[in-house]
This record gives structure tokens, C-alpha cells and sequence, in this order.
């Protein structure tokens, strides 16, 4: 059985379906596709338990000399080939499996893991305070050709982890109308999952293969609050945590928000807690941006993101002239007016530098000093 999946671009999969496979493969799992791999030469070959229920991707080294166009023998996994170097692999390749080709065609096909174990199969998450340039961010990465990254979802909220089965919930409703899924779709997703994270991960899967990306991002400015669940849920997820100076990170708080300072201060400590309390390995799962660096070296910045995660650099990503589909989405699905969402709408600028120096009081200043001082002396 071939999964169908929209291809993405430059993609040919017009061999996919000469592809067949031979027992004792586990019944229900399908060839898909074939793609190279950056990391280890390839190409690979991808199986999937058929949607909606794909829990699990298998990836399987082809040896050069199956790429010929005819039938070959089958390809014999090794029963642990995690032990071999293979990356990729999920709990389900522990047992021997049988693979055979015919046709066979380098491609890359659009296949989504929901339970990946390797940082280049791994969901992105994304995180940082508030107006410190997280939404620019998820922005810019959705503009690469492999990464699929949606509106915040508020995934560890009280309403979406107790109420995700609730097509009536506010925060559901809202997400399903934010992502456009259709009433039906969106039944089949909840149907298929068990709990609020393994629907999070079905609805991005989903959400990525109908657009055509390999991977999806989530970003939700509190997600570094939550990383254990998420290492839990996915251990090999990078996070990409945004900074920015933290007077202008406030002034513009207090100036789209009308937040308080004590409220402001809430959640820096919230994350600082967690950052300070991590170990070395976890640590290193974590990739800090500068917000300035981002407006002001943008492709260099955008190159060390692409390593951290493991996906080949594009210059689309670079050129990002705004984008205004999120601000008519978010005044249609909640009748609020983004500004976030506006200043997506236009080129990245940087007038937003250095803006505490006309929006701050002496005394908001000093506060922020006060709390922050070993941040600042970073700059």
C-alpha cells in the first residue's frame, strides 16, 4: 500500500508506486518514497504506518549498487541498526525487517515523523520571552522548503492539554480555524489520538504534509518552561530559544501589551529558572539567538540555526519582504488585532533597536538594570 502525500517542491515521486515490499515487514506499513540524507550518504528509504496513525518512520540504508532500475534482491535490515550507525530510527526497527525495490528513484518525499529520534527528524520548538522576536522567527523558518511552522498553539495550557478532544473549547476552536483544518479532518485527528501532545503532533504532522514540508516547528514564547515534557515527548528536538535586549524587549511589552513590569519580570524569572537548572547534554539541545542578531546578520544567524537543526541553508529564508497572511487570519478567527502579525506584515527592519532609550522612564530603566545586569553586560 503507498501512503499518498503531496510531494514537495522539486520533488519527483513518480517511481513511488513501482516500489514493493516483501515479508515479514510488520503488516500495515508502507513504502513511501526515498530521500538522500545530508548526514550519511544515501539515499533512504522511508516507511510509514499509514495515516492518520503515523506514530512511527522507519529509515533504512539502499547500497549504491540498488539504485539500478530493475528488481533487486531484498535488503536485509540488521536487527538493531542503530548499532551500525543508522540514524533516524525509531523503537519500531528493533525487529528484523525485509525491504525490495524496484524502480527505485532518489526523491524526497514530504513524510512527517510523529515520534522522531534524531535531531534532522525531530519537531522544532521554539521559545523565548514575549516580543523578543520569536514570531519573526517561526516566520522566517516557515520559509524553508522542508520546515512547516504554524500559529502558537498554547499546547501545555490548561485549556488544550484537558480540553483537546473538545471541538467546543475556545483554544480548540481557535486552532482549528488558525490552521484551517476542515471539521472532518480535525475529528479524524482527535479520533486517532491518545492525549493532548500525541494530537499536537498528529495536527502538525498533518498540517506539514498538506503543505508539502518534512518537519514541523512550534512556537509558543513559554515552550522553554516546558522543554522536559517536550524532551520526553521528543527527546532529540532542538530548541531554538530568542533573546533580545531586555529594555527593548519591555518597551515593546509595555507598549503592545500593557503589561506591568512585575508581570514582565514573572516570566523572565520563569525562564532564566530553567535555563540556569539545565545539565550539559540538555544544554546542548538548546540554540540561544540574539534578536539583534537576527535583524542585523541575518544570514549568518539563519546559518547557525540551519546547523543546529540539521537542514541545508537557503537563501529563501533570507529574503523575507513580510508577510500579511497572519494578521487577516488572526483578526478573522479572534476578532483581535495582532500587532505582532502587523509588523510581520512588512520586511524585517530594525527601528525597533534600541527603542527603551525614547519608551522607558529612568526608573523603568534602572528596574530593568537591577534584575538583569549579567544579561546586559552580554551585549
Amino acid at each position: 500500500m503507498i501512503v499518498p502525500l503531496q510531494p514537495t517542491r522539486n520533488t519527483s515521486l513518480s517511481e513511488v508506486p513501482n516500489m514493493s515490499m516483501s515479508s515479514p515487514l510488520r503488516s500495515g506499513w508502507a513504502v513511501i518514497g526515498v530521500t538522500p540524507w545530508t548526514a550519511v550518504s544515501g539515499p533512504y528509504a522511508l516507511i510509514e504506518e499509514p495515516y492518520p496513525r503515523p506514530c512511527a518512520r522507519l529509515r533504512f540504508p539502499v547500497q549504491a549498487g540498488y539504485r539500478r532500475r530493475s528488481p533487486t534482491p531484498a535488503l536485509q535490515v540488521p536487527e538493531d541498526p542503530t548499532r551500525s550507525g543508522t540514524r533516524g530510527l525509531t523503537r519500531a526497527s528493533r525487529s528484523t525487517s525485509y525491504l525490495r525495490f524496484v524502480g527505485l528513484s532518489p526523491s524526497r518525499t514530504c513524510a512527517v515523523d510523529t515520534d522522531a529520534s534524531s535531531v534532522a527528524n525531530a519537531p522544532i520548538f521554539m521559545s523565548g520571552m514575549m516580543r523578543s522576536g520569536t514570531s519573526l522567527l517561526r516566520k522566517i523558518l516557515g520559509k524553508h522548503p522542508a520546515i512547516f511552522a504554524g500559529l502558537e498553539t498554547h499546547w501545555f495550557s490548561e485549556e488544550f492539554q484537558s480540553r483537546w478532544d473538545d471541538p467546543s473549547a475556545k483554544r480548540m476552536r481557535w486552532t482549528r480555524e488558525l490552521f484551517d483544518i476542515d471539521e472532518h479532518e480535525w475529528q479524524e485527528l482527535v479520533s486517532s489520538a491518545s492525549d493532548a501532545n500525541d494530537f499536537l503532533a498528529r495536527m502538525m504532522v498533518y498540517c506539514a504534509k498538506r503543505a508539502g514540508k518534512s518537519r514541523w516547528a512550534e512556537k509558543t514564547p513559554d515552550n522553554i518552561v516546558h522543554v522536559k515534557t517536550i524532551w520526553d515527548r521528543w527527546p532529540a528536538s532542538p530548541i531554538l530559544h530568542m533573546r533580545r535586549d531586555p529594555r527593548d524587549c519591555f518597551a515593546s511589552w509595555k507598549h503592545q501589551k500593557g503589561a506591568s513590569f512585575e508581570a514582565f519580570e514573572a516570566q523572565w524569572r520563569a525562564h532564566e529558572r530553567v535555563l540556569t537548572q539545565l545539565t550539559t547534554d540538555e544544554g546542548a539541545k538548546i540554540l540561544q539567538l540574539e534578536y539583534e542578531d537576527l535583524i542585523e546578520n541575518t544570514a549568518s544567524t539563519l546559518e547557525r540555526v540551519c546547523i543546529f537543526i540539521d537542514e541545508p541553508f537557503t537563501h529563501e529564508m533570507v529574503r523575507y519582504e513580510g508577510d500579511s497572511t497572519d494578521l487577516e487570519r488572526v483578526l478573522r478567527v479572534t476578532g483581535k488585532h495582532s500587532t505582532t502579525a502587523e509588523a510581520l506584515a512588512r520586511p524585517i527592519f530594525s527601528s525597533s533597536i534600541g527603542r527603551w532609550k525614547r519608551d522607558l522612564s529612568t526608573e523603568e530603566v534602572s528596574r530593568i538594570e537591577a534584575l538583569m545586569p549579567s544579561r546586559l553586560m552580554e551585549r
